[in-house]
């Protein structure tokens, strides 16, 4: 099985992105908030984040350190990033590490398993990360015509909201195409969300 994540992680309490319109998580704790990269990324789709579109990315999300975490891996095989910005140096310094390592200079401390043969737990285990295989799995679900109850589309803006419905399909939105109508369909449902 595959593990194929980009994502952004920062301290709650120094957040200053509106979390109620970005699809995020938190960690159980509730210290720290997990930032799909596309939720927040203004480039163009499959386009490579340089370091410049980072750091500015960092600087809209918390007034303090920013994680950006990637991970590419099928079958135990594969490579993984972790990059730490830090506004109060100089030049926003930046440092590229393993996961582990970011997530601790983040602010991460391991828990204690509570099962005692597991013991202590990794950073990554402690804020939850492999409960995500792919940045699609932040998304909410839907199931045919049946919305989940977890799915907060009050919070989505129209190009994630047309992201969750096509995600599936590889093909734009176009005029005339059949699952316009869904979208349309949950876009007044959306906004009947808000207008409550």
């Amino acid at each position: 099985m595959g593990h194929n994540i980009s994502v952004f992680v920062i301290k709650k309490k120094e957040a200053i992105i509106d979390l109620s319109k970005v699809v995020h998580s938190e960690d159980p704790n509730g210290e720290f908030i997990i930032i799909p990269e596309e939720a927040v990324w203004e480039g163009e789709e499959g386009e490579e984040e340089p370091l410049d579109a980072l750091k500015a990315i960092s600087s809209k999300i918390s007034k303090g350190k920013v994680a950006y975490l990637t991970t590419d891996y099928f079958g135990g095989i594969g490579d993984q990033t972790g990059e730490l910005f830090d506004p109060s140096l100089p030049h926003y310094h930046y440092e590229s590490d393993s996961i582990n390592k970011a997530l601790e200079k983040l602010g991460v401390v391991k828990n204690i398993h509570p099962n005692p043969a597991i013991g202590q737990e990794d950073e990554f285990d402690t804020i939850r990360l492999g409960n995500f295989r792919s940045n699609s799995d932040f998304y909410p679900k839907v199931e045919k015509t049946k919305i989940t109850t977890s799915m907060k589309i009050s919070a989505l803006e129209d190009s994630e909201l047309k992201k969750l419905i096509w995600e599936e399909w590889e093909s734009e939105i176009k005029e005339g195409d059949p699952r316009e109508m869904v979208f349309k369909y949950m876009k007044m449902m959306r906004d009947g969300f808000i207008a409550k």
